[in-house]
Parts: structure tokens; sequence; C-alpha cells
């Protein structure tokens, strides 16, 4: 039994995945997990390396014993030095749009032309938002719009009795599309999944996002794209979508992570991954409808996505944005300008 815990601890291998879950208070989550080849999860008990998240590299990592179970910690390879790290995006980001229905739930709450337009639509759109302030070096595309309420095959209960109630959803759906219309997703591209109902484990989720890519074991084969899931509720402000949650989950299905502390996670509420406070009443599809809209993304944001560039190097250099504001790179770290 030893030589064989000795075993696991040091072959243990296999890639960093992330998942961020929005609540409707604001208040957010991101759990990160070691997933193994043959799909199994572990919780990875201290955050990893950013650059490894959602990337498909494989890494080495240790079990960990803890009082609430066994964990796994990232061993290797080491984060690479680097101020402000960056991995660029360009060209056309395809995106698979589905609505959803549970098996228990038989309520169809949104027009799929109102789903499309906050999705696709001008603004205020998810697509909207993304190629204005990536200064155009994306553009976001419909791959595939199912342009009718998809049944899935289990009920609330039995999603949450899975190990994953979020991955099982998504497979669900991927199948779905495949034996229904024979779609198959492209690779490292983009599933926008909304539900008309929340799972009972998800209690207060507004919406969940993975962080990068993760690979699913479809019925055609093994599926690498990034997933968006927005549970359908009635908060204090609007049952429609809001925008903002789309805007802010994509952003973590774009590399993104939260741009605050350990200590206050959103402390910036000019960037669409930290926060939201505008309101603009439009019509639409269902009657009047108050949207949250993203304000912004942060420089650091946009650099890591390659839309910013530092002007100069080393200390006193600027990090400057496609649109406005500007960071100082200095001796004792960056300052905002």
């Amino acid at each position: 039994m030893l030589l064989a815990l000795g075993w696991l601890v040091f072959a243990l291998s296999g890639y960093v995945v992330g998942y961020d879950m929005l609540f409707v208070n604001g208040s957010s989550v991101t759990y990160f997990l070691l997933m193994l080849d043959n799909g199994s999860l572990i919780p990875l008990v201290e955050p990893p390396p950013a650059h490894l998240v959602g990337t498909g590299e494989r890494v080495e990592a240790e079990l960990v014993f803890t009082e609430v179970g066994v964990g796994a910690r990232v061993l290797a390879p080491q984060e690479p030095t680097q101020t402000i790290p960056s991995q660029p995006v360009s060209g056309p980001l395809l995106v698979t749009l589905v609505a959803a229905k549970l098996a228990d739930v038989s309520a169809e709450p949104y027009n799929m032309s109102y789903i499309h337009d906050v999705v696709f639509g001008p603004f205020p759109s998810m697509r909207h938002f993304w190629e204005y302030v990536l200064g155009g070096a994306v553009v976001i595309r419909p791959y595939y719009i199912h342009w009718r309420w998809l049944t899935l095959p289990r009920t609330r209960a039995q999603y949450c009795n899975t190990s994953s109630a979020f991955d099982s959803i998504t497979v669900d759906v991927i199948n779905a599309l495949y034996n229904t219309a024979g779609v198959r997703l492209p690779d490292r591209s983009y599933l926008v999944i909304v539900l008309n109902a929340q799972p009972s484990c998800y209690s207060g989720a507004a919406g969940k996002g993975t962080v990068g890519v993760v690979e699913y074991a479809a019925a055609y084969g093994t599926v690498r794209v990034a997933v968006t899931q927005y549970y359908h509720y009635a908060d204090w402000l609007t049952q429609e979508p809001d925008v903002a949650v789309f805007i802010h989950e994509f952003g973590h299905n774009l590399g993104l992570r939260h741009p605050g502390t350990l200590v206050e996670e959103y402390d910036n509420v000019w960037d669409a991954l930290g926060g939201f406070r505008a309101f603009v009443r439009l019509n639409s599809w269902l009657g009047t409808t108050t949207y949250l809209i993203s304000t912004g993304l942060s420089l650091p944001h946009l650099y890591y996505l390659g839309a910013g560039q530092f002007v100069g190097s080393g200390a006193g250099s600027w990090l400057v944005g496609p649109r406005s504001g500007v960071y100082v790179s200095a001796s004792d770290g960056v300052y905002t300008v």
C-alpha cells in the first residue's frame, strides 16, 4: 500500500483546468482542478501558475492529504519570469449558441431571437463588448445557433448527482448537437449554453465558465472547447439575461482572471472581470429590459490579450491600451496613471 501511494505521489500528471462561478450578488469564486487523462478532476490545494490554466499543457503534480480529503499541488513547470503575462487573441472567434431545457423543467423563458441579440447583436451584447475593447483585433462569429430549445436527458437533481454538473451538462449538449443536427464543434471554439433553470447544486449562481479551453469526451471524440453556462434566475433587478454575465464569463473563456487581490477579488469596477456598475434600459424582444453593462477592461488584461503595448523598456516604461489610459512600470510595481 505504501509503495502504491508513493507511485501516485510522484507519477501524478494531467492538465490544469479552471471554473469560474459568478453569483447574482456580484461575488464570484474560481475553482482550479487537475484533470487526469481519464477525465477525473482533483481539486488543487493552491492556485496554479496562471499561464497553465486551460492551455492543455501537461503538468506534474503531487497528492496532498487535507482535513477535507485528497487534493493536488502542481509541481512543474514553474511560471516563467514575466511582469505581465501575455496570451494574445486575434481573428475570428467561433461561438456555438444553445438554449437547453432541463428534463424536469418545461419552461422556455426566452425568445431565441432575444438570446441571439444578447450574445451576437449590436450594443449591448457580448460580441459588441469584446470586439470594441480589443480594438477590432477579434471578430466574434456564430458557428452554429440552435434555433429551438434543446431538451436535456437529465433533471436538475440527476446532474447534481454526477461528479460535475457543469461538465455533465456540457457533454450532454455537445452530444445532442451531434445527434440531432450533426454538429461537431471546432477545436478551441466557444460554447455558450443558456439554461431554462438553475441546477439545485448551483444555488445563487448567475453563470459559470471555464478558464480557457477544457477537453471533453464527446460521442465523436475529444472536443477542446471553452464553455459558458448561463442560469436563468429572477434576481432583484430583472428576469432577463444580463449581458454583463455573458461578457464576464467569456473573459474567463479567453483566459482572464479577476483583476483584484486576495484581499478584494473585485477591486476594479472599470474591468468586466472586476465588476459591472453601468445600467441601461433598452427595448427588447421581452419589452423594456434593464441591463447591467460592463464598463471596460483594465490595461493589464488588454495587454494579456494582445491589445495593449509597452512604450519603452524597464522601469518607467508605459503600458498603453488601444483606446485610453496608461500604466507605468516601475522598479517596485506597476502604477495606474
